[in-house]
């Protein structure tokens, strides 16, 4: 039928399966990824990176449920955990930029006394 074949079980998979498994290796890497590098980060966000990338790996998580159930809004727990992440790393985003902005601010308040 066009998909891929899943051997053990003998059904194809549709392009919308394949998206959600792409989809979820593609969020648990990411997250894997801010843990692997969050030494880079600037100190000031460093806080923000475990929250982040716990929420991004639990979000892959999602994606894989969501390719048994078929729908991301079903069941309603499934939707509930979906939007949920979604807002906390929406929340942790704003606040990284609420902590880049205090840091510029800080940086040339330094600079214009003569501290830095």
């Amino acid at each position: 039928m066009g998909g891929i074949v899943d051997a053990s079980a003998g059904a194809a998979w549709s392009a919308l399966d394949v998206f959600n498994v792409f989809e979820a290796v593609w969020w648990a890497l990411l997250g894997v990824l801010l843990l692997r590098f969050r030494r880079r980060i600037p100190i000031h966000q460093r806080a923000l990176i475990l929250p982040a990338a716990a929420v991004l790996i639990v979000f892959a998580g999602s994606d894989l449920v969501e390719l048994q159930t078929g729908a991301w809004w079903r069941p309603w727990w499934l939707a509930v955990w979906k939007v949920s992440c979604v807002a906390i790393l929406i929340g942790l985003g704003l606040r990284g930029v609420k902590l880049r902005r205090q840091a510029f601010v800080d940086q040339n308040a330094d600079r214009n006394s003569g501290l830095a």
